[in-house]
C-alpha cells in the first residue's frame, strides 16, 4: 500500500510522517510546534543524526500500525520512530 502524499505545493511544509515514500524533501526545521520537556533531547539527536535545516531527506518505507519509518538522509538511512519523525518539518523538492 502506497502511503499517502498530501496535496501540497512545492514551497509548502508537513511533518515528515506525511510525506510520501520517495518523494525528496528537504528539512525547514526540527522540533514540535508546543515544546515539551524532551523537546530538546529530540533536536539533538536528530540533529546529531544528519537531520538539520536544509539536509535532503527522502522516505524510503513505512512500517505497518504505525512502526517506523526508514528515512534516507544523504547517504546514510535510519529508522526514525514516529514520534521522532514527526519532529521534523519539511518541505518538497524536485
Amino acid at each position: 500500500m502506497e502511503a499517502y502524499s498530501p496535496p501540497f505545493g512545492e514551497s509548502a511544509s508537513c511533518p515528515l510522517t506525511a510525506l510520501g515514500v520517495g518523494v525528496n524533501a528537504e528539512v525547514v526545521a526540527i522540533g514540535p510546534d508546543t515544546p515539551t520537556p524532551q523537546s530538546g533531547v529530540w533536536v539533538k539527536g536528530l540533529a546529531d543524526l544528519g537531520f538539520i535545516p536544509g539536509a535532503r531527506v527522502r522516505v524510503i518505507a513505512r512500517a505497518l500500525l504505525g512502526g517506523p519509518l526508514a528515512v534516507k538522509v544523504g547517504s546514510d538511512t535510519f529508522a526514525l520512530r514516529r514520534l521522532e519523525a514527526a519532529q521534523l518539518l519539511v518541505r518538497r523538492v524536485p
